[in-house]
């Protein structure tokens, strides 16, 4: 609504992905979801208590 609001799509183009279908897919491994999270937590805690702790 906001982009047709804005002029960056016509009335016709809104309408057109108002009505289109959303194909959602839950990703297959789930740990590529959390790795970044948890690869923060480990670089955390090295730099707290180093590595050989």
């Amino acid at each position: 609504m906001r982009m047709e609001d804005e002029g960056l799509i016509s009335p016709q183009q809104y309408e057109e992905a108002r009505e289109a279908h959303l194909a959602l897919v839950k990703p297959d491994n789930e740990e590529l979801t959390y790795s970044y999270f948890i690869e923060y937590v480990k670089q955390y805690l090295i730099d707290k208590y180093g590595e050989e702790t």
